[in-house]
């Protein structure tokens, strides 16, 4: 079975370790296109330090104006949230997310999307994606690092 294609979308993430860590985690799952909203931060050594072997994925990190951009060619874009004190329209489990996956075949081009490490994503933001995958954390603590959520 061949792998589906899936990409990565880092909205303004602001700390450039987090690239780092964000292009080692793609690598390690087979995500081959990581991409960039801007204004955010550049690689820098700490960031190739934290990529470990994942420095090819960073040397090819795409850059956007917006989120719009970014996901254009996409069929589908799974925003990722805690959802604390947002709308839940949209959103899917842990566990709904091969179910969902599989309904869009597996030649559909996927983005995952993350927000930037201090805010999360807009619901502007949220509501140009086909559907909300609601990454599971603590309710007293329901943030998590970029590169963890990835």
């Amino acid at each position: 079975m061949a792998l589906r294609k899936l990409s990565a979308v880092l909205v303004r993430t602001h700390t450039p370790g987090n690239l780092g860590s964000a292009a080692r985690v793609a690598k390690n799952f087979g995500v081959s296109d990581l991409r960039l909203v801007e204004p955010a931060a550049a690689p820098d050594e700490d960031s190739l330090r934290l990529a470990s072997g994942a420095d090819d994925l960073l040397a090819r990190l795409r850059r956007f104006p917006d989120l719009t951009s970014s996901v254009a060619d996409f069929d589908a874009v799974v925003a990722t949230s805690s959802l604390r004190g947002r709308d839940e329209q949209r959103f899917l489990t842990l566990a709904e997310l091969p179910g969902f996956l599989a309904e869009l075949g597996q030649d559909a081009r996927t983005a995952f999307v993350f927000g930037p490490e201090r805010s999360g994503l807009t619901e502007e933001e949220r509501s140009r994606a086909s559907a909300c995958l609601r990454l599971p954390s603590h309710p007293d603590f329901p943030t998590l690092n970029v590169s963890h959520a990835m």
